[in-house]
């Protein structure tokens, strides 16, 4: 991960705690979140790779670089026995980091990754050798047809709040979204800041590397906070029991009337999850670590 990256800080003392986003919700998008942990943690939240300026969607194949990437960063700043906390697919990079070096952390909080039972990852692989994953994926059209570019971030704002995938965030998380995605042209207007080319290669190559993850997942030995929300068309019931008989050690909750956006739907839930499982694992009083 570019070590030159803004990266969003909040909090002065306990834990470092650093945050994953998703395809497509800059970390800044999770800013009620982040705000309601930074009492508790010193809180972090480096872009991933489809932030990067000039970064190609066709660097990767699978999601696997990205677990590389958030290494490689935790690393250039000296950080380890950090808790790894992430959303969906920040989720899924948080979590096979840890599995790949499991002491740069001392426990993980996963929300509702992006993790499908096996059966659904080994048809996934067919369906992409076939040509057929992108007319089968609906995300991937819907990608392919985003808007771009708005009038002004007011106006782009009062778009979203129409659409009924954002129904359930209140105001102040969707303008807290639409702050963090609308870059602002030198001509005028705002456009997205995560591209859509980005988002579509991110849910190509989505479960393509899900059968290595599962049989991993044994060897992780942390504990591990399982968020999932109850309405969640991404992380199924299936994949949930099958995550505790793979790592017992594991806290499953889940959020009563959230969708797959559960951090920004619910923000103070989440967030008094979190607080609580840490606090139940660990001493807040430790020494912190030292951050540029």
């Amino acid at each position: 991960m570019q070590p030159d990256l803004p990266v969003l800080r909040l909090g002065q003392q306990g834990p470092v705690l650093h945050f994953a986003h998703a395809n497509g919700y800059p970390p800044a998008a999770y800013r009620p979140l982040l705000e309601a942990l930074s009492g508790h943690f010193r809180v972090l939240a480096a872009p991933l790779r489809p932030l990067w300026p000039g970064a190609k969607p066709e660097s990767i194949r699978d999601w696997s670089p990205l677990a590389d990437d958030l290494i490689a960063w935790m690393e250039a700043q000296g950080l380890e026995h950090v808790v790894g906390c992430g959303h969906s697919l920040g989720a899924m990079a948080t979590l096979m980091a840890a599995l790949r070096r499991p002491e740069l952390f001392r426990a993980l909080v996963l929300i509702d990754p992006v993790l499908f039972p096996r059966w659904f990852s080994y048809l996934w692989r067919w369906l992409i050798r076939l040509g057929l994953g992108e007319r089968l994926h609906p995300l991937i059209a819907a990608a392919r047809r985003r808007r771009r570019v708005f009038e002004s971030a007011e106006r782009m704002y009062e778009l979203y709040r129409r659409k009924p995938v954002f129904a359930r965030l209140s105001d102040e998380a969707l303008r807290a979204y639409v702050d963090a995605l609308a870059a602002p042209r030198p001509e005028g207007g705002v456009e997205l800041r995560y591209s859509p080319e980005w988002e579509v290669q991110i849910y190509r190559t989505g479960m393509l590397r899900d059968v290595e993850t599962w049989r991993a997942l044994p060897r992780l030995k942390m504990p591990v906070l399982l968020l999932r929300a109850a309405a969640s068309d991404t992380f199924f019931p299936q994949a949930a029991n099958l995550f505790l008989r793979r790592v017992p050690q594991t806290d499953l909750q889940v959020a009563p009337d959230a969708t797959h956006l559960l951090p920004l739907e619910k923000p103070q839930w989440v967030a008094e999850r979190i607080i609580n499982f840490v606090r139940e694992i660990e001493n807040f009083e430790e020494p912190l670590h030292e951050l540029d």
